[in-house]
């Protein structure tokens, strides 16, 4: 065993180099399968997963079952009902969990993996249409499923190409274009998404609404029209939120002043004293409602994001960071 001590790996250019080298590959090879996607099999293989009533079924061994896992969690996620079974459970009673309504996806880079092809004759005697994810087109998996996706991945990362590295990109990249294919053409909503995936910060993404972390009441800093300048610039300094809301008499939002417009005016009036809040305000306005998910808040170019009922009246008010804090708390 070498003494991994006295191993010198040179200089952080050299190791940079090694990773970009095998990122480079990685992405040269998803390329090249992007443009030779049409003629792939691709379009076969959605329609199929299309046309199934039942499970999507993942199978594969090694480092192609461990890329299956994703894909089957992807699809089960995002619309297309999906699990993974590893091939030698499947004939160790596995074989029950699977249907006719189903469609099997047996993933063999090579084609020729001898557990994935002892499981078809079982597959087909119950009556479940299978496709294969694979290298090569001419392999036996190939001509024994209904479709297939040819990879075309020329050679690995791994100096010695042998380690699954390039391949194994490739195999997770036509996973996810098929799951993210289906989940366009079936019209998945976020809503949908959301109740797959109710916990984390993606479920607090697309369930969390603005009304739940929104500043209200008397920490809302709203002025009417009215309000001197000095006096709206002290007032803002006090609710500590880096701007003010001014309001007319229903509390309805008719503009905004920031921390950055006080600075404008400030270097740029001769008399501030006169002015009033009204006079330098920002009019023109996005205001989102106080039922619209986190998600679609944190999208608006704005820094200070107005809250609104249905009647258009200020209900509460957010920094714009803080939204984007409040989904990784």
């Amino acid at each position: 065993m070498k003494d991994e001590l006295s191993l010198d790996i040179g200089s952080d250019k050299h190791v940079l180099t090694l990773g970009r080298e095998v990122l480079i590959r990685e992405g040269q090879a998803l390329i090249k399968l992007s443009n030779e996607l049409e003629g792939s099999g691709f379009v076969d293989v959605v329609r199929l997963i299309l046309a199934c009533k039942g499970h999507v079924v993942i199978l594969g061994v090694g480092k192609s079952g461990h890329v299956g896992k994703k894909i089957a969690a992807s699809l089960a996620s995002t619309g297309t009902p999906s699990f993974f079974i590893h091939p030698s459970e499947a004939k160790h009673g596995d074989l029950g969990m699977i249907t006719a309504r189903d469609l099997a996806v047996l993933i063999s880079y090579s084609g020729r993996s001898e557990e994935i092809l002892s499981l078809l004759p079982y597959l087909h005697d119950i009556g479940v249409s299978t496709v294969a994810l694979t290298n090569f087109s001419n392999s036996e998996l190939a001509s024994k499923t209904c479709a297939h996706v040819a990879l075309k991945v020329d050679r690995e990362a791994c100096p010695y190409n042998l380690a699954p590295t390039v391949s194994s990109s490739a195999t997770l990249g036509v996973g996810d274009a098929i799951a993210m294919a289906l989940m366009r053409i079936k019209r998945f909503t976020k809503e949908e998404f959301s109740k797959n995936h109710p916990a984390g910060n993606l479920g607090k993404v697309l369930t969390v609404k603005i009304r739940d972390v929104m500043v209200t009441g008397d920490k809302v800093p709203a002025v009417p029209p009215g309000t001197l300048f000095l006096d709206a610039i002290s007032y803002m300094a006090n609710k500590r939120l880096g701007f003010v809301v001014v309001v007319d008499t229903f509390s309805r939002p008719l503009g905004v002043f920031t921390d950055d417009d006080m600075v404008r005016v400030l270097k740029g009036s001769d008399n501030i004293f006169d002015l009033k809040i009204s006079d330098v305000m920002a009019v023109n306005l996005r205001c989102v409602h106080e039922y619209e998910l986190i998600a679609d808040c944190v999208s608006i170019d704005v820094s200070a994001v107005l809250v609104v009922d249905h009647k258009g009246k200020l209900v509460g008010v957010s920094r714009k960071h803080d939204l984007v804090a409040s989904i990784f708390l």
